[in-house]
């Protein structure tokens, strides 16, 4: 029964495959050890990688046997230059990959940072013009509020003139009725002289009628006073109310529009806070994209640093010396 493939095996092969010129890749481990699937041979390969490096730059990594022939010595020298050459070529590769993908990151967050700020700027100016709106629609407030208090007082003007039209009213009322009451007692004075008349002689009788007539005349003319009165009464009731009328309309209108101006108050308010918490959140959203930039330019100035500062491996041609790892049977 076959056993599985183990980390010594695929580094086994990889120094040989390394030892032989060619680059070590999962299929080519596979093809040396003659088995082996992908999904085993793939980690213990990238093991092989993160170790090499330090192998490569260790001298004592691959010391020469006694008594090697030139040739061969002449064979690792070559191996292992072509060793550093790819060891080489992949680090450089991988190093202007992570500067490539560094500087687009540190593009597109400068990007995202400037969008933040005119967001920002955008959110600014719309929370200054909800508060200069909230300042006109408040002084419009105080106004209506202002012309409210007076058509109330127009109104309570209005109320108390109503109230003297009563009582005028009622004054005339009561002088109607003592007249009519005064104009009755005449009547009935003048009945009883008229019938004490029939009484009299005939001469007494004509001035008793006379005197009648003057009364019933008299009467007439309170009566028509009486109407008069009464229509004038009529009249002022009617103007009276007209103008309570009048009144009671333009109040309503006034409540209309101050419900109307305080609901707008309410609404630039809220237009105001949300504005405020759109600019707050914008601010924080450039805050953390300046920090990142910031961060991935000083991660990219230590990546260069370290490019031009990392000093080339050591040349000189070595053998590997015997692993401290047993080989597989």
């Amino acid at each position: 029964m076959p056993r599985g493939i183990t980390e010594n095996d695929v580094f086994t092969a990889c120094d040989a495959l390394l030892v032989s010129g060619s680059r070590p890749t999962i299929e080519r481990v596979r093809h040396h050890l003659g088995r082996g699937s992908p999904n085993t041979v793939g980690p213990h390969l990238d093991t092989w990688f993160k170790g090499l490096g330090a192998r490569i730059q260790d001298p004592a990594a691959f010391a020469a046997p006694s008594g090697v022939p030139d040739p061969v010595h002449a064979a690792a020298s070559q191996v292992w230059e072509a060793a550093q050459a790819e060891a080489r070529r992949d680090i450089d590769k991988r190093v202007a990959q992570g500067v490539a993908e560094a500087e687009a990151r540190v593009q597109a967050l400068e990007a995202r940072a400037q969008r933040a700020e005119a967001a920002l700027q955008a959110s600014a100016l719309a929370a200054q013009r909800a508060e200069e709106k909230v300042s006109r629609d408040a002084g419009a407030l105080e106004e209506a509020l202002r012309n409210y208090a007076a058509e109330r007082a127009r109104v309570d003007e209005v109320r108390a003139a109503l109230a003297a039209g009563h009582l005028r009213i009622q004054q005339l009322e009561a002088e109607l009725a003592s007249q009519r009451a005064e104009a009755a007692q005449q009547l009935a004075a003048a009945i009883e002289r008229a019938d004490a008349a029939d009484r009299r002689v005939a001469m007494e009788l004509e001035r008793e009628r006379s005197a009648r007539a003057k009364a019933e005349r008299a009467a007439e003319g309170w009566a028509a006073k009486a109407d008069a009165a009464k229509r004038e009464t009529v009249t002022a009731t009617d103007e009276v109310r007209r103008k309570l009328d009048l009144a009671h309309t333009r109040e309503l209108q006034l409540q209309g529009q101050l419900a109307a101006a305080m609901a707008d108050l309410v609404v630039e308010r809220t237009l105001r806070e949300d504005a405020q918490g759109a600019a707050q959140a914008q601010e924080a959203a450039a805050r953390a994209a300046r920090d990142q930039t910031t961060a991935l330019h000083e991660t990219l100035e230590r990546l260069t640093a370290m490019l031009e500062a990392s000093p080339s491996p050591p040349l000189q041609p070595a053998a590997r010396r015997k692993r401290s790892t047993p080989k597989a049977p």
